[in-house]
This record gives C-alpha cells, structure tokens and sequence, in this order.
C-alpha cells in the first residue's frame, strides 16, 4: 500500500539524537546559568510531540511495544487535529507517558553531556557574541576549536522514503 503523503523512515537513533538537539538550549541554560527561562517552550513542546509519536507510534518503547497508540487523528483539510475518546486503558496511558518522560530525560542528559563536554568552547562563544553581537562562519569556528568528526544533520544514507 501507498502511503497517503511522503514518508520517510528515520532510525530511532537518529530520532534520539533529534530529542537531545531539541533539549540542548534549556540544558545549557540550566548548566551555564543555573537557571531555566520560559525560552524553551517550543523545543519541549516539539520534544514531546516527537517523543511521543516514538512511543505510540512507531513502537520505539520497549515497555509499551509495537502499538498504535495514537489519541487523536490528523485531518489535512481541516488543519488540525481532531480528538477522539482513547481505545485504551489509563494504566497503558500511564506506561506511554512514562516511556516519553523516559525518552525526554535520556535526551536531557545527553545534552548535558554534550555542553559540559564543550563548555569550554560555549563560553568563548557567548563572550564574543556579547562583545560583537553577531558572528560570521569563521569568528564561529574559531571559538569552537577544530572540528572533531560530527554527525551528519540528516539520517544515513539508503534510507528511503516510505
């Protein structure tokens, strides 16, 4: 069967790398000031959203399985969304938010890893930002450093569209 629109198959790995970048602005708030503003909004809404359709999905938890989970139904002429009553029971609606809490804070704490690996570099930025106020490509590079061998921003190769 063909898909109703274009698809393509994104790896869970590639979708958890996806969560922590989303988490990364809040983590490094938390970690660099010591404190989270309300400037994280969208990135955790859209964490969620992801996070969740992993879970209820695309059966990318283990704890709830390969399920279709999905509490609303999209509708392309209507733009929006369109709730219905759920088909399945609070106890497994508690076992999906759960795995999505799960997935979000995993996601959390790879960002901080990652900012605390390079804060060094964080620093350097944020000082030349607040004495320049904008930056070109290389002003960039140089307080980042050399470039270690970064992941590429879209999945592997051979995947295909589904």
């Amino acid at each position: 069967m063909l898909p109703e629109e274009d698809r393509h198959t994104l790896p869970e790995d590639y979708l958890k790398d996806r969560l922590a970048v989303m988490m990364g602005g809040r983590t490094a708030e938390k970690l660099i000031l010591g404190n989270v503003s309300s400037g994280a909004d969208d990135d955790i809404r859209q964490a969620t959203t992801l996070a969740r359709a992993m879970v209820a999905r695309w059966g990318m938890a283990d704890e709830v399985g390969p399920v279709d989970l999905r509490q609303s139904e999209e509708h392309p002429f209507l733009g929006r969304e369109i709730a219905q009553p759920r088909m399945f029971s609070q106890e497994t609606a508690h076992e999906v938010d759960q795995a999505v809490r799960r997935l979000i804070t995993e996601a959390e704490q790879k960002a901080a890893a990652i900012v605390s690996e390079y804060r060094p570099q964080i620093e350097r930025l944020v000082h030349e930002l607040e004495a320049h106020e904008t930056l070109d490509r290389a002003q960039i590079d140089t307080c980042l450093g050399p470039a270690r061998e970064r992941p590429a921003s879209t999945p592997k190769s051979g995947l295909a569209a589904a």
